[in-house]
């Protein structure tokens, strides 16, 4: 979604470039966006000796001046393609913490975008922000007390949590590839993607998610209290680092893995009764986005490549 939200700010003709048959192929082209899919094998070398053959035939009519890589599998083959053809490479960071793909690549990049700053800042990294969707909702009603998001392969520790709290709260589910696995309730409502996410947000008094950096700043930008559940199997454990600083901004409330059974209803319980703290988490929440992170990058890039 950050790519996404960044190619609407480019005048130029964009490629996208990612996973065949998945669901960022499937939003491209929803949005009319050109792609390129690349397909996955269990073999990471593999992978990318393939993926750079296939890129390589699939662009050799194309004429591109820059290419902005976020990591994934499919930036090895593109990273690799744009080095060998001498096309300017640049990153971006979504995480508090480098993620392996970005820091192999980082001395052959022209900038590093970050969407935070990080704790020790290089020359060529700049804080931008995470280019967001724009917003499109009307003024909307609530109609949940809680919203569950699981990311966008869903989650079944947040998937498994859903009819506990249905059993005290009006709850909206959005489950992923485990939708058909969970049942609704009266008061529990199911569903697998929206692409509409900013109005569930908005009809939403509470939303329970991952730390993922997508999600997180754009539960920010919709300004809704939150609590944050890092996952534990992410690479570098860059969630649990993204909500520990989230935290000490004041944006959310972090209930870990293992406290969920302990501690998650009590947190809900808290966050729903105490209006002050709501009100402090939204205005420490409006502090971390940057509603012109797309713009800010395209000039950068504009620049760069003069």
């Amino acid at each position: 979604m950050p790519l996404i939200a960044l190619i609407r700010k480019f005048p130029e003709q964009a490629i996208y470039i990612g996973q065949k048959d998945s669901l960022e192929e499937r939003i491209c082209k929803e949005n009319h966006i050109s792609f390129i899919g690349i397909k996955p094998y269990s073999d990471r070398i593999r992978s990318m000796v393939l993926g750079y053959l296939d890129l390589k035939e699939k662009m050799k009519d194309k004429k591109i001046e820059a290419l902005i890589a976020s990591g994934g599998f499919v930036s090895f083959p593109a990273c690799f393609y744009a080095i060998l053809h001498k096309i300017p490479v640049f990153l971006l960071e979504e995480n508090r913490i480098i993620g392996n793909f970005n820091r192999i690549i980082y001395p052959f990049c022209k900038k590093m975008f970050l969407a935070y700053p990080l704790a020790k800042m290089k020359k060529k990294m700049v804080v931008t922000g995470l280019p967001l969707r724009e917003k499109g909702w009307s003024i909307v009603k609530y109609e949940y007390d809680v919203l569950i998001i699981g990311g966008s392969l869903g989650s079944t520790v947040l998937s498994k949590t859903a009819e506990t709290i249905s059993k005290q709260y009006k709850t909206l589910l959005i489950a992923g590839k485990y939708a058909k696995e969970y049942k609704e309730n009266p008061n529990l409502k199911i569903l697998e993607f929206s692409s509409d996410i900013y109005t569930l947000m908005k009809k939403s008094r509470l939303i329970i998610a991952r730390a993922g950096a997508s999600t997180t700043a754009e539960i920010f930008y919709v300004n809704r209290p939150f609590i944050c559940i890092p996952s534990r199997k992410t690479k570098r454990n860059h969630q649990y680092y993204n909500a520990r600083y989230f935290e000490e901004e004041k944006a959310c409330v972090v209930c870990l893995e293992q406290d969920i059974d302990t501690t998650l209803l009590s947190h809900i319980h808290n966050i729903l009764g105490n209006e002050t703290l709501r009100m402090n988490m939204l205005n420490a929440q409006k502090k971390l986005v940057s509603e012109n992170a797309g713009s800010k990058i395209y000039e950068v890039i504009k620049e760069s490549i003069k």
